[in-house]
């Protein structure tokens, strides 16, 4: 079944999907949170990452798979302080003890490798991404980024 532009939804290609088709879905799920006052934890939520140019072959880690699980956000919680996947990504790559033998260059270029993926599912501007962090944020301890457009709006 596609949507209404014509494209594939959730139904069709789960259990994965597209930056865009998760957005879409943690939009409404917000409306869920807003009305309840509840949050809802995921355990465990992956990043896959698939080349259309290449063969499927399924792999659950490493680069011999395509798709293959490239990152995953434990214990994410969606509350009514969502602003997007950018943010709760980065944020996740620069403060997962998992990654700490990752230098910060290193951590960027993920990080802007995912942003531009991110952009072109999604339709976003630079402005409706999260900011990535200085070298600095990162070397003090805990990286809290902001989504520039969400900023703007609550000053």
């Amino acid at each position: 079944a596609q949507d209404q532009r014509g494209e594939l939804t959730l139904a069709d290609t789960a259990p994965f999907a597209t930056f865009a088709m998760i957005e879409e879905l943690f939009n409404e799920l917000r409306t869920y949170i807003t009305e309840t006052g509840t949050s809802i934890q995921f355990e465990d939520f992956a990043i896959w990452a698939y080349d259309k140019d290449k063969k499927y072959k399924l792999s659950k880690s490493g680069d011999d798979g395509n798709p293959f699980e490239f990152l995953t956000l434990s214990d994410f919680e969606l509350d009514y302080e969502y602003q997007n996947l950018s943010k709760v990504i980065f944020e996740s790559i620069f403060n997962d003890p998992e990654n700490e033998d990752f230098d910060y260059d290193e951590k960027l270029k993920i990080c802007n490798e995912i942003k531009e993926t991110y952009m072109l599912s999604t339709k976003k501007i630079e402005r409706e991404i999260a900011r990535l962090p200085s070298m600095d944020e990162a070397e003090k301890g805990t990286v809290i980024l902001n989504v520039p457009m969400f900023s703007m709006q609550q000053s």
